[in-house]
């Protein structure tokens, strides 16, 4: 619900309101006058694919000088995947394909498949959605109680948010508040303001010493995760563009340079690559971040969860993928979320943001499998640079900055001027 926003539905304002609407594909669907003067202040706004069954306006000076605006809502179709009844999906899960023997010639494709359609089967085992709270702001109106057609309205002051589990806000809805008025609305923002200070107090208290999660935890109270995007006027289309533009850039600057001189050959080749154990494939997916993406099936937590029941087929999936020496082109798709650069540039220029891909789960444990078998392939034939500190176990910036501080302290002792270049790709 929105207020004292637009003041006549066909001026310039509200033309420029209804394009800013458009913009963050939002509609507005309030279209009769809302106040005792015959403006239009009071508005019901929602994405475009979540249009409300039915809006009415009722006459205004029942209540206020504002109407009485009501909306039924569609029945939300979102679930809590954490309700779902464990009982009843274990059962599902045992006498579905993923728990039963397959056959030996079944190809990664048809694993894949089988693998999507099974787990994805579980969305008609959710849970009955949980209430939605309705937060509705009674707006320019006393703080009293008021009688309205032999039913008790309590009328809260301007800005007050009442919470209602119901489908359908009417004059006969009954809103039980303890103590209505500016002392209710004061008492709410007092214990708003301890809850955060008290979460985020306890939120860095546990972070410790440890630099890297106390600046995971500071980025939002600083405000540098925020999503600027949508304010910007930027399109999926402009930002895919763009990116692609980049790349484009990239190849045809370097198109025409010479083949890059290869002082020496390896004489060993990592010709294929080996199955997996059930035991590797656990430990993978257990030390792996139970993140989820839009592109999985379900929550990765649940499959964590049924971990051992999954385990043989998630096994046989990866090792199938591993010996055709190829991953399925769904498995190929990410989710790709522009992100600024760092806090205070300019959100309206595109070359300040960088793309953040998000892959489905099982793309993730499948190239992890590789990494490891390279890593495995690229130490035992002496393949890594001596000194290369990234993407190498016991090595990191503290490695490199120490190999370097050390060569800096031995050339001072030999009386040499150090000149240290630095070069950031």
């Amino acid at each position: 619900m929105c207020s004292d926003t637009v003041q006549d539905v066909d001026g310039s304002d509200a033309r420029r309101f209804n394009s800013l609407l458009s913009s963050f594909d939002m509609v507005q669907h309030v279209h009769s006058p809302t106040h005792r003067a015959g403006s239009t202040l009071d508005l019901v706004v929602t994405f475009a694919d979540r249009v409300p069954e039915s809006v009415a306006v009722q006459p205004p000076g029942a209540i206020s000088d504002h109407a009485l605006v009501t909306c039924r809502r569609r029945r939300s179709t979102c679930a809590d995947w954490r309700r779902v009844d464990r009982d009843e999906l274990r059962r599902a899960l045992e006498t579905s394909r993923l728990c039963t023997p397959l056959p030996v010639d079944t190809d990664v494709d048809q694993l894949f498949d089988t693998y999507t359609v099974q787990r994805g089967a579980a969305r008609h085992r959710r849970p009955p959605t949980s209430p939605t709270a309705l937060h509705l702001n009674m707006l320019s109106v006393a703080g009293q109680v008021d009688r309205h057609r032999g039913s008790t309205l309590i009328v809260v002051p301007r800005a007050v948010t009442v919470i209602v589990s119901s489908d359908v806000i009417t004059a006969h809805t009954t809103l039980t508040i303890v103590n209505a008025g500016c002392k209710l609305r004061a008492t709410v923002l007092h214990c708003i303001a301890r809850k955060k200070e008290q979460y985020w107090s306890d939120r860095l208290l546990s972070c410790g010493r440890a630099s890297a999660p106390l600046w995971r935890s500071l980025s939002p109270m600083l405000g540098r995760d925020r999503n600027l995007t949508g304010s910007t006027g930027h399109t999926v289309g402009g930002f895919a563009e763009f990116f692609k533009k980049k790349i484009d850039d990239i190849r045809s600057s370097t198109a025409n340079l010479p083949a890059s001189q290869v002082g020496s050959r390896a004489t060993s080749t990592l010709a294929s690559f080996r199955p997996f154990t059930e035991a590797e494939i656990r430990r993978i997916i257990t030390k792996s971040p139970p993140k989820s993406s839009s592109l999985d099936p379900v929550p990765t937590f649940l499959l964590l969860e049924f971990i051992d029941l999954l385990l043989p087929f998630v096994t046989r999936l990866v090792n199938t993928s591993l010996l055709a020496g190829r991953l399925l082109v769904s498995q190929r798709h990410v989710t790709v979320t522009p992100l600024l650069k760092k806090s205070g540039l300019d959100a309206a220029n595109m070359a300040n943001y960088r793309p953040v891909s998000n892959l489905s789960f099982m793309s993730k444990v499948v190239e992890r499998t590789v990494a490891i078998q390279l890593y495995e392939y690229l130490v035992t034939h002496h393949l890594l640079p001596r000194y290369q500190s990234a993407y190498r176990k016991n090595h990191s910036t503290e490695t490199a900055f120490l190999r370097v501080w050390c060569d800096v302290l031995m050339a001072a002792d030999r009386r040499q001027v150090t000149l240290l270049c630095l070069l950031d790709l």
